[in-house]
């Protein structure tokens, strides 16, 4: 079976890390331990004592514009970054099911990061034809790949990555406040919008954002291969790994089949400074699939 193991480590030097992924060495010469701050809407923070002026200070002159990042417990909390192919879900993987173990693995385990950040909302975005808001109690349905299986109990509206997103916080005991679809084809201004709107709806929010990555790896992909398609995957891996999402083409994006690029830059938009730990990145079946776990640096600054 192909793995993007092998592939991410002609880029990235083994480190000893799950997966070789988070490979960049930090000021203190150690991989992975190290994240490098970002620009805050025109105010470079280049050191921790900067950080907590353009937290705290509430004169302009001092801190530049800062309305990206508010007060320290008004921020975005927390993200986790989930696929969602159909076989995530055991009944309609059949006797494949455990193939896809680690991978469910991976998602508790960044699911649980949002229920830890203490969110005051959990909302889901999930790539799709169509955009679309939906309430806590929607669900979805698993009949068009052939299971009568309904996740939730309210009415099947939910598009696959939204049900993908529902399934993965029931199995936490978790409930999302409002799920929200975003267009595969929607432009970096649409995606932008919703992150800031979602970012500024609620006080502390927790994202979980559905994202597969390019389904042209290998000869067996479902687009065939395209070897532009590994490089691509590879750098969402490695930003997220810094908890930051990469500029991503869109025309690009649709040439290569990467469901995720929309869903990923509504998480860019949503702003916030984000440590980021990638724990899984594989194709198992010629589809790349990434999860990560991001929480944001701004809630402990003293």
């Amino acid at each position: 079976m192909f793995s993007l193991e092998n592939r991410y480590f002609r880029l990235f030097p083994r480190t000893g890390f799950p997966m070789g992924v988070e490979t960049r060495r930090g000021r203190n010469g150690k991989y992975g331990s190290i994240h490098f701050a970002r620009p805050i809407q025109g105010n470079r923070v280049k050191n921790r004592e900067n950080v907590r002026t353009a937290a705290l200070s509430p004169r302009p002159e001092e801190c530049g514009t800062v309305k990206a990042l508010r007060y320290s417990d008004e921020v975005l909390v927390a993200a986790a970054v989930c696929p969602h192919p159909p076989l995530l879900f055991p009944e309609l993987a059949g006797e494949a099911a455990t193939e896809l173990d680690g991978l469910r693995d991976a998602c508790a385990v960044a699911v649980g990061g949002l229920r830890e950040a203490g969110p005051e909302a959990v909302l889901v975005v999930g790539g799709a034809t169509r955009a679309g808001a939906y309430g806590p109690h929607a669900a979805g349905s698993l009949a068009p790949w052939g299971a009568d299986v309904l996740v939730g109990t309210g009415q099947p509206v939910l598009p696959l990555s939204l049900t993908a997103g529902r399934w993965l916080l029931d199995r936490e005991g978790m409930a999302a406040t409002a799920f929200h679809a975003v267009p595969f084809d929607a432009s970096e201004e649409e995606c932008a919008r919703l992150g800031a709107r979602l970012a500024e709806e609620h006080d502390r929010v927790a994202l979980l954002v559905m994202a597969d990555g390019s389904a042209r790896l290998t000869e067996k992909s479902p687009g065939y291969l395209d070897p532009r398609a590994l490089p691509y995957d590879a750098e969402i891996v490695e930003a997220l790994g810094r908890g930051e999402v990469p500029e991503l083409d869109r025309g690009q994006a649709e040439e290569l089949w990467v469901q995720g690029r929309a869903a990923l830059r509504v998480l860019a938009g949503a702003g916030g400074r984000l440590d980021g730990r990638v724990l899984y990145a594989d194709a198992p079946y010629g589809v790349g699939y990434f999860v990560a776990a991001l929480a944001s640096r701004a809630s402990t600054v003293p």
